[in-house]
Order: structure tokens, then C-alpha cells, then sequence
């Protein structure tokens, strides 16, 4: 795919965009950048066009008259008019904008050939949007690696069926997750056992030792941080598929776990505009209901509950669920006595909840764009859909069978009960998901995946420095301050890495997931330390100083690897929660 990177600011003096180049040259994509012209320095294997911020750029002394005494905004628009010829000239299939002060100026060139990505907390680019895009168009949800097979798109034209139990009799499959009791791993591999296949679970680790070489696949399956264990070797070339349940704010993870992982293909849940971000083949996998869960649904006009949810976030604002909490709080006024919004609860008690609510709203947060696991439960447990917009749910369902989020909730809620179709609405989204939308289906769908699947050695490790290794062993991070350590973005190439004598100067203040402090910097321990959010990386001369800090932040643990520390800070994340944890045996919070 060729890409154009478009942006007003010279791109090669921010960190983000330099990752984000290398992550797309990285997977085989033909990179073009066009910037506003601050600086000489290049981009390595891509073509860097430059456009001067001041017009004319030439004709001697006239020329800097004329640039001197020009007004502002007659500088800014003979800048962007020039951007936009250099952008159009650059055949490229997709554009990324750098900033939202640049998605107007993508959607402006982007022409009806070409697609616009956009960041999920900014507004949508148009007509060219990929995000609306890519479920319709499997041009648009294609990786490097080749097209998907056509499940869950337009053309599938496929008749819904009842899976046959027993079908798969004898098959193999191994299953590799961290096991909680709210991973989808568990429903997948039911759904394997009731196909009569052979299952092999594998917690939290892989001995390829372990896996019988006549194993139809080796699914891994994305789960809490950190990540699982890899030991031995893919010897007998058993197809390795990687389900990715996340959007944008996992992708820097997903795509370093999908090399250690030795995968060969991706199942991808959601998000479907983000295949070209893989270098290997994409597959469309959705989320799906759970028929060993899913509680008897209650007749429609007697369901007690007018409208529920259970989600991170219902019962506080702020952050990615701000929105979120602004919807059910309109919910709650409105039905004081009637609604339930809770967190926390086990997903059997979930189910229960749904087969006797009229309504389930879904709402996936600001940091991507999901079709969540609540769009199954709801539709499985026959309550009526209403869900903010999920890109993808209308190849799903038919677009009659659901609601989408209107300006007022409250009142939309309100119109939906008194509305006699509703109940027959979510009658037949119901009907729909258990003929096209349980994990007995998925089964089905996972082997012809894996069947289609080609097998290749696994590439090879880059080599790195220590440092490099042990910050890119941990998963969730992706922002990182360098105090010192030069040379770092060239080991980690999916990492944005800030220079961190630049962000001690910056106001306000900008805090990353980890730091990795140097030696010239061991005198400044508090500043540098104070950044990361996640982690703190230093060398182990550091010790007294990282420990002293520590303590000074409520005492957490120092390890040590060689001649390196990490500090875990213990920040909110998806990661396992330790035993002890208040909310270890909770679910997780997630979509």
C-alpha cells in the first residue's frame, strides 16, 4: 500500500510520527511523507517532501519583501494550498495526518481513490473515512500479508445454521491465554470441545514441546499483560493465529506480541481498519455469544429491568469513559427505579441481567472503535440493542435489528419502550446471532482460517541491547522518555521515544508509560523518574537513588536483570491483577 504522512509541522521533530513511519515501512508499505519545511534533517527509506511555511520562496530581495509584510492569514493559506498540490501529486491509497489541526487538510486532497485515517478521539474525515470504510470495502481491511476470507462482510451471503455437535471430531487445536474468568478464550474453547475437537489449554505459557504436531492451530489469544511465555520452537509448522480483541491503544503491543508469538496470521475482533498496520494476513473474528452463559430470555413485556449496562466506568467520570458516564447518568434520571449500571459483576450474573432487561446500551470508551462483547451478550440475552456507533455492526446485523446513540438518549430510551416494534426488533436480532453469532460458529470460521493459512519460518529476533530488551519485554509500553541511552529508536522501532532533557523543559508537563534513565542523569532521579506512569528503566549503579525514589512513592520493589533495574509502578493497565489485589477476582475492566 502506498501511504502519504501529511502534516503542517516538520514531522521528523516529533517522535510519534517518526514511530508511526517505521511502524507502516516496517510491514512493507511505501511511505511518502509531506511536511512543513523546519528543518533538513531525513527519514530512512522514505521520500520526505518538504513545503517552505512562506511564500514566494524565491525571487531575491522582492521575494523577502513580500514574505515579510505578508499577513498572517494569507501566509497560512498560500501554505496550505501548496501542501495540498504536493499531497495530491503523491498517488497513495491511504493518508494519516499527523494532527487533528491537519484531518481537515487530508480529507480537503483525499480524492474518491483514497482513504483518510483519523485518530478514534477525533471527528470523522468525511466520505474517505476508513474507519466507515473499511468494513464495507475489504480493500480498506487488508494487510501486507494478502486479503482476508470473506467472513462478515457485505459479501458474505452465507445462510445462517445450527453448528452440528461433534462436526469436528477428533481435530486438534491448542488454545493459549492468561485464564480469567472473563476471557472469550473460554467460550472459544468450549465451543471447540462441543465440536468433538481436542483441546489442549495453555496458561499464561507455550512449550511448543508440548504441542502435538498433527495441531490444526495454536490460537493465542490477547490477554492481560504480560505477555505469555514463549518456550521452544514452531519445529512441526503448525498454523499460529493471533486473536486480537483491541483497537488503537493496544496496536504498538499487539504488533510486538504478534513476533513473539511466531504468528502467522491475525484474527482480528474489531477494528477493521487497522489490518494494514499487520504484516500478515487479517482475519475478521468477531466477539460472539456464549450459549453456556447466555440465561433463558425473559418475554419481552415482562422483563423488570427497562435499560442496564455493565462496563468500566458507570459509576464515575472522566478519562476514556467520560462519555460513557454522561449517557448512563441521563439513563439513571430518566429511570431511576428501572435501570442497572454496575461493574464487577461475573459474566453468568451479567447474563441474568440482560435475559430480564429491555434495553442494553453499549458504549466502547474514546480509544477505539469496538464492537464490544456487549453487542453479543445483549443480542444473545434478546435485550434490544442501543449502542453509540460500532463500524462493522451493520455487516453483523441488519441494520433494523439495533439503535444507534441519538443527541437524546433519554428520550430515544424512552421512545424505544413505547414502541411495539422494539420487542420484535430484538426478537429478531436475537434469532440472527444464535443462526450466525455464537462461538460455535467462530469454530467453524477459525479452522477454515487456519486451513487457509500459510507457514513460514519465524523471522528472526532483531538483535538489541539489554535496555532495548528488557523495556521491549514489557507490552503495554509504548511511550517512553530517554534520559540518555541514545540510539534506542533506532532497537525499538514500534516505541515512541521521547528525548527526556526535552520533556523536563516542557510545560505542562507531559508523563509517558516508562523512563530510562542514564548515567549523566543519575543526579536528577526524582525528575526523570517522575514521568513514567508504568515504568522506570536505569542501570544498576542507580539502585540506592530508583530505591530512595521508590520509597518516596509508597515503597514499590526494585528488581534487577544483570546489570539493569525496573521499577514497576504499578499503574491501572490491562494486566493480571496480583492475589491480595481488591479486585482480583473481578473482571478486568475492558470495553
Amino acid at each position: 500500500m502506498r501511504v502519504l504522512v501529511l502534516a503542517r509541522a516538520d514531522i521528523t521533530r516529533n517522535p510519534e510520527a517518526r514511530a508511526l513511519v517505521r511502524s507502516l515501512r516496517s510491514v512493507g508499505h511505501d511511505v511518502t511523507a509531506v511536511c512543513g519545511d523546519a528543518g533538513t534533517e531525513a527519514l530512512p527509506d522514505i521520500a520526505l517532501e518538504r513545503v517552505p511555511v512562506r511564500r514566494p520562496s524565491g525571487w531575491g530581495r522582492l521575494g523577502w519583501l513580500l514574505r515579510r509584510i505578508q499577513p498572517a492569514k494569507l501566509r497560512a493559506l498560500l501554505f496550505d494550498r501548496a501542501l495540498e498540490r504536493v499531497a495530491r501529486s503523491v498517488d497513495a491509497h491511504l493518508i494519516y495526518p499527523i494532527g487533528l489541526q491537519d484531518l481537515g487538510l487530508a480529507a480537503t486532497v483525499a480524492t474518491p481513490e483514497q482513504a483518510v485515517m483519523r485518530k478514534p478521539h477525533w471527528p470523522a474525515s468525511g466520505p474517505r473515512d476508513i474507519v466507515d470504510l473499511a468494513p464495507k470495502h475489504v480493500e480498506y481491511s487488508s494487510s501486507a500479508g494478502g486479503p482476508p476470507l470473506p467472513f462478515h462482510t457485505p459479501r458474505d451471503t452465507r445462510d445462517g445454521y445450527v453448528p452440528a455437535p461433534g462436526r469436528h471430531d477428533g481435530i486438534r487445536v491448542a488454545f493459549v491465554s492468561h485464564r480469567t474468568t472473563t476471557t472469550p478464550a473460554l467460550y472459544l474453547e468450549s465451543a471447540a470441545e462441543r465440536a468433538g475437537m481436542v483441546v489442549s489449554r495453555h496458561d499464561g505459557r507455550l512449550d511448543w514441546s508440548e504441542v502435538h504436531p498433527e495441531t490444526a492451530a495454536v490460537v493465542f489469544v490477547e490477554s492481560p499483560y504480560p505477555a505469555i511465555e514463549v518456550a521452544g520452537a514452531n519445529t512441526d509448522g503448525v498454523p499460529t493465529l493471533f486473536w486480537v480483541h483491541h483497537g488503537e491503544h493496544h496496536l504498538a503491543a499487539n504488533l510486538r506480541l504478534l513476533e513473539a508469538y511466531g504468528a502467522h496470521a491475525v484474527l482480528l475482533a474489531h477494528s477493521w481498519h487497522l489490518a494494514h498496520r499487520f504484516p500478515v494476513p487479517v482475519h475478521r473474528f468477531p466477539f460472539a455469544v456464549a450459549p453456556e452463559i447466555a440465561a433463558r430470555p425473559q418475554p419481552f413485556d415482562q422483563r423488570v429491568t427497562d435499560v442496564a449496562m455493565i462496563g468500566a466506568g458507570v459509576s464515575g467520570g472522566g478519562g476514556r469513559y467520560s462519555r460513557r458516564y454522561d449517557l448512563v447518568s441521563a439513563l439513571r434520571r430518566q429511570f431511576p427505579t428501572t435501570s442497572a449500571f454496575e461493574y464487577g459483576v461475573l459474566p453468568e450474573e451479567m447474563c441474568r441481567l440482560y435475559a430480564d432487561s429491555k434495553i442494553v446500551l453499549n458504549e466502547g470508551g474514546d480509544r477505539h472503535h469496538p464492537l464490544t462483547m456487549r453487542v453479543f451478550e445483549a443480542t444473545g440475552a434478546g435485550a434490544f440493542l442501543l449502542t453509540d456507533p460500532a463500524p462493522g455492526l451493520e455487516t453483523l446485523f441488519p441494520d433494523d435489528q439495533y439503535a444507534t446513540v441519538g443527541a437524546d438518549l433519554a428520550s430515544q430510551a424512552v421512545a424505544l419502550l413505547a414502541d411495539p416494534a422494539t420487542a420484535s426488533r430484538a426478537a429478531a436480532a436475537h434469532r440472527h446471532a444464535m443462526q450466525h453469532h455464537t462461538y460455535d460458529h467462530r469454530i467453524d470460521e477459525l479452522l477454515a482460517v487456519a486451513a487457509h493459512t500459510q507457514v513460514f519460518p519465524s523471522l528472526p529476533i532483531t538483535v538489541q541491547s539489554a535496555m532495548a530488551a528488557l523495556i521491549g519485554a514489557d507490552p503495554d509500553v509504548f511511550d517512553v522518555a530517554a534520559f540518555g541511552y541514545a540510539g534506542l529508536e533506532t532497537e525499538l522501532a514500534t516505541h515512541v521515544i521521547w528525548d527526556g532533557s526535552d520533556l523536563l523543559t516542557r510545560t505542562p508537563q507531559r508523563v509517558v508509560d516508562a523512563a530510562v534513565i542514564g548515567a549523566e542523569y543519575a543526579g536528577e532521579m526524582a525528575l526523570a523518574a517522575g514521568r513514567a506512569r508504568r515504568f522506570v528503566y536505569a542501570a544498576a549503579t542507580h539502585r540506592a537513588s530508583l530505591e530512595e525514589w521508590a520509597e518516596s512513592r509508597g515503597g514499590s520493589a526494585v528488581e534487577q536483570f544483570g546489570g539493569l533495574l525496573r521499577l514497576d509502578l504499578g499503574a491501572d493497565g490491562y494486566r493480571l491483577r496480583e492475589p491480595g489485589h481488591p479486585l482480583a477476582d473481578q473482571p478486568l475492566a475492558g470495553p
